[in-house]
């Protein structure tokens, strides 16, 4: 269309149209009424503030990079250690692991919904999606965000219980949990909030294309709300952040339990949690008549109650409270191998077999047991689909705990082989990262298409978009990786251990006075070499 035209005046036209088509047919053949336009225009947007602010972030961090890499400046600058955290030899020698098979499945889950069938210039035959039975590997990858949960729980009791049974008395100490949040907080926001300015800055330069997007309402978000991000608050700017807000607001509260594992007294605390967010699941389903996951077709078993998508998102899919059952599974199954870190488990080969089976059958039972509900097949009152939406999570959580468990105990069998392989190493290290910017990259491919996509099967969709858009994202994030996410880690440590040695000196300060009669008055506050 002409530059010269406004939206307003598009969508008058496309209505007359539709008015002169009906009338010609008799009303045999009649548009939708047009109720809004936007314009997507061709000539690149200009470049404001932000984005020169942010590209002058980037050129700075990459120049230190670049330079750390090669120089170690220790006759010039004090930073030398700084300087080095940097450096790509130094970043890349790192301890931290991210599930890379959840990542996969992450892009490809995020894939769909940005880009719908519905959307195909053959849309009608997408209407089969719900009746092949395997596509729910993808249509129901929702239980990908459970497996980050989980895996979250568990590395952070893990971790937890390793510190606490060498030395129990830091439990009852109060900077044990001061830096239980510092460090936390510290870790992940850097190069969470450096991505977001990115995303707002660049996105607009980098989706010209015909295919609107939303992402213009994410980014004014962002914009105006970006301390609800750095507070971990915001569930609504970049539609990755929703999940970081969530697993922060967790690990908020998860002193709870792991105190009560700790003391002892777990039972009646995990039981009580899991109650709590089972029953507020409960009631959120009666109060809005939710459909049983976020995936809804129209026209198969509608409810005329049912709350809309925005309401099932905050009040369900992004609650942390909701969320949390494969956590918590998490969290104990951290503790568990902590606490028999060395004792070795003898299964016999059938008991062996018969745990990988119920764990098998439950993991795809979660997965598939939505099958005959989703294709018409049957109907799911409100109870059925709130019981589905509540033990299929937290089936799935146990059925994880069973896989590392049986893995790190010595009867994973050849599940254990193909998970230990080094190759998923270094991936692994980049998830965060690729997490963080695979929406974008998402993004940045439907923004340049320039023709309707045409649906083949879902999972030649996903063949020929999502494998680019994985690539891709591990591209990009390995670079992410090496500018923030791990440099501002070292120097977060660097950080928290001068503290600590700062406050240890301090705790080992000996008073040495002239006269014994002058103690308390000429007394001289010195460090024995020694204490410190």
């Amino acid at each position: 269309m002409p530059a010269s035209c406004s939206p307003n005046e598009i969508a008058i036209t496309l209505n007359a149209l539709n008015s002169l088509i009906s009338q010609a047919t008799n009303g045999t053949v009649a548009g939708n009424e047009v109720c809004s336009v936007s314009c997507r225009i061709s000539d690149p947007p200009s470049r404001d503030v932000t984005f020169w602010v942010v590209t002058a972030i980037m050129i700075f961090v990459s120049a230190m990079v670049m330079l750390s890499s090669h120089a170690s400046p220790a006759h010039f600058l004090d930073l030398h250690e700084r300087s080095r955290a940097f450096g790509y030899k130094e970043s890349r020698r790192t301890d931290r692991r991210y599930p890379l098979h959840q990542i996969l499945l992450s892009v490809l889950g995020h894939y769909r919904p940005l880009c719908p069938p519905k959307s195909a210039d053959n849309f009608l035959v997408s209407r089969d999606i719900p009746n092949w039975f395997f596509n729910y590997i993808m249509l129901n990858g929702f239980f990908c965000v459970d497996s980050f949960f989980f895996l979250s729980g568990l590395l952070l009791s893990y971790l937890f219980f390793k510190e606490i049974f060498r030395n129990p008395n830091r439990l009852r100490n109060p900077m044990t949990w001061v830096l239980f949040y510092v460090r936390r907080f510290l870790r992940l926001t850097p190069s969470y909030m450096m991505f977001i300015a990115f995303y707002v800055a660049y996105l607009k330069h980098l989706t010209i294309g015909p295919i609107e997007l939303y992402e213009d309402r994410q980014v004014n978000n962002c914009v105006e709300n970006w301390w609800t991000n750095l507070l971990y608050v915001s569930n609504i700017c970049y539609l990755a952040t929703w999940y970081l807000a969530a697993d922060m607001q967790m690990y908020v509260f998860s002193p709870i339990l792991l105190i009560a594992l700790a003391i002892n007294q777990w039972v009646v605390t995990a039981i009580g949690i899991m109650a709590i967010s089972i029953g507020a699941n409960y009631g959120t389903f009666y109060k809005y008549h939710f459909y049983p996951t976020l995936l809804h077709v129209p026209g198969i078993n509608d409810d005329p109650k049912a709350g809309n998508e925005r309401e099932f998102k905050l009040f369900n899919y992004h609650a942390a409270w909701i969320r949390c059952l494969p956590y918590i599974v998490g969290i104990m199954t951290g503790y568990y191998l902590q606490k028999f870190k060395n004792k070795r488990i003898k299964v016999h080969p059938v008991g062996a077999i018969t745990g990988w089976a119920l764990a098998t059958a439950c993991a795809l039972g979660s997965l598939f047991g939505i099958f005959n509900y989703m294709n018409g097949s049957t109907d799911w009152s409100v109870f059925t689909r709130a019981s589905y939406n509540n033990f299929s999570r937290l089936g799935w959580g146990l059925s994880l705990a069973f896989v590392v468990v049986a893995c790190q105990k010595g009867f994973g069998g050849p599940i254990k082989n193909i998970m230990s392989l080094k190759i998923f190493t270094p991936l692994g290290r980049l998830s965060y990262c690729a997490y963080l910017v695979h929406i974008m990259i998402i993004y940045i491919f439907l923004g340049m298409w320039r023709q309707p996509l045409h649906y083949v099967s879902i999972f030649e969709n996903y063949v020929h978009m999502g494998v680019a858009c994985i690539v891709i994202s591990y591209l990009f994030a390995m670079v992410w990786s090496l500018m923030f996410e791990i440099p501002f880690g070292k120097l977060e440590k660097m950080l928290i251990e001068g503290l600590m040695g700062f406050f240890v000196k301090r705790s080992k300060r000996v008073y040495q006075c002239k006269d014994p009669k002058e103690a308390g008055s000429g007394c001289k506050d010195k460090i024995d070499p020694k204490m410190a």
